[in-house]
């Protein structure tokens, strides 16, 4: 048995003009920037990686001059949709990998955003999957 609509409402003449005011106004109210998009900053991806991006430790990531010149500002131009990182061990591939993707999602001007992490091992998927998973 279906319950009418009115049914969800107050008997109380007051208490159900209040309740479809505040129908009224959910459905009429704009839903505005967060405070973090107001600051157009954040959607630079140099500054969300040195000031949003905390990594696993706790700590913000320092970003490496070659690692500016070299990775983020030929992302950060967005002519790309497609990144492949090739450097060698112990040099931050995975943090940055990570940090593209959080990145990613948040700013991506797609409908529903999606992030692939390609790896030589489901290991090493694992461990990107982990560093975007705990940042905070």
């Amino acid at each position: 048995m279906r319950r009418s609509k009115e049914s969800y409402t107050s008997v109380d003449p007051g208490k159900r003009q209040k309740q479809l005011d505040n129908l009224n106004r959910t459905k009429t109210a704009s839903a505005g920037k967060t405070p973090f998009l107001k600051d157009a900053r954040n959607k630079d991806l140099r500054y969300f990686l040195e000031n949003h991006y905390i990594l696993e430790s706790g700590k913000l990531i320092i970003l490496e001059p070659w690692q500016i010149e070299n990775l983020i500002d030929p992302i950060s131009t967005g002519e790309n949709e497609i990144f492949i990182f090739g450097m060698p061990k112990k040099s931050g591939k995975s943090t940055i990998s990570a940090g593209l993707g959080i990145f990613s999602l948040f700013f991506s001007q797609a409908i529903s955003p999606e992030v692939y992490s390609l790896a030589t091992s489901k290991d090493q998927a694992r461990i990107i999957f982990d560093k975007a998973r705990k940042a905070t």
